[in-house]
């Protein structure tokens, strides 16, 4: 799911999502459902924490659209939660940093592309998914550039790989 998005996008095509800021999981399948790509819950500035996470995940997938999560910050070990959970990708808030964003992704992924451990989880179907989420599992993995100093870094930013 979350590679198709990111194909799509790296082809130009347009991606339009939608934005849920209420941890609310009929307003989630709601707004999945109105055809959006991708549905970012945001956990920056909405009232969604952790333990509202899955069922919202679960409500988007539902409806089709990729369930994506806005970090409160760029914590990569949240952000490795948040994917455990099933989230197909990560919006990462004031990055100013290629260096430092490069750093984060390494988080996200398993090795050798990454340090990101293993265990059952959500998005391996509790082990039934293992090898391919180990192997294929390619996160959309968002940079925010909200600042001056974001935007000097912006050209170095989007060379990474995974962006």
């Amino acid at each position: 799911m979350s590679s198709n998005l990111k194909a799509n996008i790296r082809a130009g095509k347009l991606a339009i999502g939608g934005w849920l800021q209420i941890p609310s999981v009929e307003l989630a399948e709601a707004l999945a459902s109105c055809g959006f790509d991708w549905v970012a819950i945001d956990m920056e500035h909405g009232s969604s924490d952790l333990p509202d996470l899955t069922a919202l995940l679960m409500a988007i997938e539902r409806r089709g659209a990729v369930p994506l999560a806005r970090l409160p910050k760029a914590d990569p070990h949240l952000g490795r939660r948040i994917l455990d959970a099933g989230a197909a990708g990560l919006i990462v808030p004031v990055v100013e940093d290629a260096a430092a964003f490069s750093t984060f992704i390494k988080h996200c992924l398993y090795p050798p592309r990454g340090w990101r451990g293993v265990g059952l989880s959500r998005a391996n179907l509790w082990g039934d998914g293992f090898k391919s989420n180990f192997e294929d599992f390619q996160p959309v993995i968002m940079p925010q550039i909200e600042t001056v100093k974001g935007v000097e870094a912006a050209a170095e930013i989007a060379k990474h790989p995974m962006v």
